[in-house]
């Protein structure tokens, strides 16, 4: 089964996926340069070359499983209470932004009255995470927002019931601006 993007479960699914097609392509790869060793009895034909070019997707999706390993998922079983229990909020799971010098793994997000409401177990550097995430909205002019990152489960938890109050008497669940902004997010998390 296919795991989406901000869905429960993505991380590992990733994960597995990246390692499952770098073993595959890679073994692909050395067997190309194998036949190639054995028919022309150098390392300098044609077939190394093709072995090259399909080993460079598998060590990209190398890396990048290399990098999720360093993050869990959100358990399953509580992203699927999460969904029950609050089903006027739209939450997203398993978020890793990546900068050039730091990764910031957020579990759980939600958008609610021109605020960013998020969860993470991991994260050791809250304003940074902050500053990084307005900074992404500002350079798409999106302006206007707040963000707010929790640590304890037990608080993004009582926060996530007063917002799914609040979109049930509004209605807020269709909202275009918090599309675009799940979108971006998508768009640059790993």
């Amino acid at each position: 089964m296919k795991v989406e993007k901000g869905q429960a479960g993505y991380l590992n699914y990733k994960k597995n996926n990246d390692i499952f097609f770098s073993v595959v392509i890679s073994t692909i790869a050395i067997i190309v340069l194998i036949v190639g060793l054995l028919l022309y009895k150098t390392r300098l034909n044609y077939l190394t070359i093709v072995s090259i070019l399909i080993f460079l997707p598998a060590a990209r999706r190398l890396v990048y499983a290399i990098i999720r390993l360093r993050f869990k998922s959100f358990d399953l079983t509580k992203a699927k209470e999460y969904d029950k229990k609050f089903p006027h909020l739209r939450l997203i799971y398993d978020l890793v932004f990546s900068t050039e010098k730091e990764f910031y793994h957020i579990d759980v997000m939600t958008i609610s009255g021109g605020k960013i409401y998020a969860y993470s177990k991991s994260l050791k550097d809250i304003d940074n995470t902050k500053n990084y995430l307005l900074s992404v909205l500002k350079k798409n002019n999106i302006f206007g927002y707040d963000i707010k990152i929790y640590l304890n489960q037990k608080d993004f938890e009582d926060r996530l019931d007063g917002l799914d109050i609040i979109s049930e008497i509004e209605d807020n669940n269709v909202n275009n601006k918090t599309d675009e902004i799940i979108n971006l997010f998508y768009l640059i998390t790993l």
